[in-house]
């Protein structure tokens, strides 16, 4: 109930351009951030107070477009790097990808997320996918999300390559750890090669698909794809 009224006060506060606004809205913000802590650690009642949260701060971005979506990019982000995420909160982040106020360098550190989860995480990989193409497709001219993009080609290529690396290390062998910044789902099988080199895969074709009519990138395309073969070419298997 204290919830539902500071979201009354936001709106009321917002429509009178109140500059106590801005201080309700940061606190429903720090209040989303920290349930979703309660939600990680099993805390009983934080799931529905953190979906409560979510659903109606999607609904203030809405009706409130003012509102100022970076606030909460950060912290989130943060958040699900080291305690994890699931459908609702990917989804959250889905709106806030969408949404007509996030800014360039918001955007950047969203896809940096997203598109990790993307190629790492077979429950979710997928979902992520789709958030970095609708970013990638809204700031594709951005020279920051250029330069980002050929980073990330070649970490796809790389975890394509390795897929074949791995068949011939030992099943324990720390190469073949999932990547340590990111806590992904339990439910996740990252050690499974297979899943992982089709998610890469999949996401380089999707990420094409964006920018294939863009020369400054697709130039380095093939010479990133030789390079990472070249790198990895003793792990292949000879005919």
């Amino acid at each position: 109930e204290a919830l539902s009224c500071l979201f009354q006060l936001l709106h009321r506060l917002t429509e009178a351009r109140h500059r106590c606004a801005v201080i309700v809205y940061k606190s429903l913000v720090f209040a989303l951030v920290e349930t979703h802590v309660g939600v990680v650690e099993g805390d009983k009642g934080s799931d529905v107070i953190h979906e409560f949260l979510q659903s109606n701060l999607l609904d203030a971005t809405r009706r409130i477009p003012s509102l100022p979506v970076h606030v909460m990019i950060e912290p989130l982000i943060n958040q699900h790097a080291r305690q994890g995420y699931n459908n609702n909160d990917l989804g959250f982040l889905a709106c806030l990808a969408s949404h007509p106020r996030l800014a360039a360098r918001q955007a950047l550190l969203l896809l940096h997320f997203t598109a990790k989860v993307a190629v790492h995480d077979v429950v979710f990989g997928r979902l992520a996918g789709t958030i970095s193409i609708e970013l990638l497709s809204r700031f594709k001219d951005q020279s920051s999300f250029l330069a980002y993009l050929e980073k990330f080609t070649r970490v796809a290529f790389s975890l394509f390559m390795k897929a074949s690396e791995r068949r011939y290390l030992p099943p324990n062998d720390p190469s073949s750890a999932p990547d340590p910044g990111l806590k992904v789902t339990a439910k996740s099988s990252l050690e499974d090669a297979e899943s992982r080199s089709s998610l890469a895969l999949e996401m380089l074709s999707r990420v094409w698909m964006v920018v294939q009519d863009i020369p400054a990138f697709t130039s380095k395309i093939s010479i990133l794809a030789r390079s990472v073969v070249s790198d990895f070419k003793t792990f292949l298997p000879t005919k």
